[in-house]
């Protein structure tokens, strides 16, 4: 569906394993606490929102482009 650029990709593989290593060492150290919990769930909710928000803009764009039928070479100068 949305041809990520490198960086983006990078981006996105960091921010995953960096919630990744977050639940896998934090499972353990406040399991308790409902407060932590929310706050998890919200940061992450947030951040995926955030993403996609960025790259909607960008994925609408490059389907526009294929629909004109405008090579991708042309593209590559943004």
């Amino acid at each position: 569906m949305w041809a990520l650029a490198g960086r983006d990709t990078l981006y996105l593989v960091g921010i995953l394993l960096l919630a990744g290593l977050l639940l896998f060492f934090g499972r353990d150290l406040l399991q308790g606490s409902v407060l932590v919990t929310w706050g998890l769930t919200f940061g992450g909710t947030t951040a995926v929102v955030v993403l996609v928000a960025a790259l909607w803009p960008r994925g609408r764009e490059t389907e526009a482009k294929k629909e004109k039928g405008i090579p991708r070479s042309v593209d590559a100068g943004e």
